[in-house]
C-alpha cells in the first residue's frame, strides 16, 4: 500500500525490507515436487507464458536452471491471472512491457486485484551479472503504469 523507493542494489533492498529475506529462506526450504506433464507448461529461458485458471488445460507453469538469469511470475490478484519468464537481461527493457501487456490481456480491468511481480533465481557471482539483472528488472517495473 505504499511506495517503496528502489536502493542501488539487491542486497540494499533486502537489507532494507528483511521480510524478503525471511521469504526467500522459506521459499527454498521448501522440498522439490515432481510433477508429471498432464497440465505442466515449461518456460525455456528468454520464453514467456501466460495463463489463467480459466485455461482447462494448463494448471501449471514452470521453469529451471536460473543460475544468473531470473524466473519471474506476474500475478493478478483478482482473476489469478498468471504469467512466468525466464529473463536472462538480453533485452529487459523490451521484456517487462512484454510482460505487463500480456497479464493485463488476460486481466478484466474492472476487476478488483493489483498485480504482484516475484523473481526467483540468480545468485551472489562475481561478475555481478544477478544482482544487475535484478536492480534492471525492479527499474523496469517500477517504470509501468
Amino acid at each position: 500500500g505504499r511506495r517503496v523507493r528502489l536502493p542501488q542494489s539487491a542486497g540494499d533492498l533486502v537489507r532494507a525490507h528483511p521480510p524478503l529475506e525471511e521469504r526467500a529462506r522459506l521459499l527454498r526450504g521448501q522440498s522439490v515436487q515432481q510433477v508429471g506433464p498432464q497440465g505442466l507448461l515449461y518456460v525455456q529461458q528468454r520464453e514467456l507464458a501466460v495463463t489463467s485458471p480459466k485455461d482447462g488445460s494448463i494448471s501449471i507453469l514452470g521453469s529451471d536452471d536460473a543460475t544468473t538469469c531470473h524466473i519471474v511470475v506476474l500475478r493478478h490478484t483478482g482473476n489469478g491471472a498468471t504469467c512466468l519468464t525466464h529473463c536472462d537481461g538480453t533485452d529487459t527493457r523490451a521484456e517487462v512491457p512484454l510482460i505487463m501487456s500480456s497479464i493485463k490481456s488476460f486481466s478484466d480491468h474492472a476487476q478488483c486485484g493489483r498485480l504482484e511481480v516475484h523473481l526467483v533465481g540468480g545468485f551472489s557471482d562475481d561478475r555481478q551479472l544477478s544482482q544487475k539483472l535484478t536492480h534492471q528488472l525492479l527499474s523496469e517495473f517500477d517504470r509501468q503504469e
